[in-house]
């Protein structure tokens, strides 16, 4: 089945079917994404998106070799001088780069971009892996100043941050239509299904 239960077509914010869990929302049912919109959730009035661990966990399958997946952290600060509003300090941002997995980190205000190849279990590149319309699990866990990225409950990569606090009011799924996002958040929007 190429759809998913539940069609997306706008911009959505929390409804009954979402359920505040910890850091973030848990949506129960498939969503389909069609290119033209995304999830754009405003958690600042939500307690506990602050702190020294964050765990962010969605089960997705697209085709989409480039395509943004999820954004997790403040809005982006407003220039005194009247320039386009800056990326924000603290974030975790991950996409689908030309079939590679991008992840954006930003914790204390110190910036990192980290590309990880799609390189499977046996040491194979398989270009395909991150996007082949199956459904795969991908989680960041952040506890204080490790980063552990995993695939299908695969660790893919472990990371040190210098700063052991994220602070977090926006979550956005699919993509964005914001200035301070990257670009892959407002010119890949996700196709595809995400749970």
């Amino acid at each position: 089945d190429s759809r998913c239960r539940t069609s997306l077509s706008a911009v959505l914010i929390p409804s009954p079917s979402c359920h505040y869990q910890r850091s973030l929302f848990k949506h129960e049912f498939p969503t389909t994404f069609n290119g033209l919109g995304f999830i754009y959730l405003n958690v600042s009035s939500q307690p506990g998106l602050s702190g020294r661990s964050d765990a962010i966990s969605l089960q997705y399958r697209t085709r989409q070799l480039t395509a943004f997946l999820i954004y997790v952290g403040k809005d982006g600060s407003r220039s005194a001088d009247g320039l386009p509003p800056l990326m924000p300090q603290d974030y975790i941002a991950v996409s689908l780069q030309n079939g590679s997995l991008a992840l954006g980190l930003s914790v204390g205000g110190v910036a990192r971009s980290y590309l990880i190849l799609p390189i499977a279990a046996d040491g194979s590149l398989k270009p395909r892996m991150f996007a082949d319309s199956r459904w795969h699990r991908l989680q960041v866990l952040r506890q204080r100043q490790t980063v552990e990225v995993k695939f299908d409950d695969r660790v893919l990569r472990t990371l040190t941050v210098r700063q052991s606090a994220l602070s977090s009011s926006r979550i956005y799924l699919g993509g964005s239509s914001e200035s301070w996002m990257p670009e892959t958040a407002r010119r890949s929007i996700f196709k595809g299904c995400m749970r």
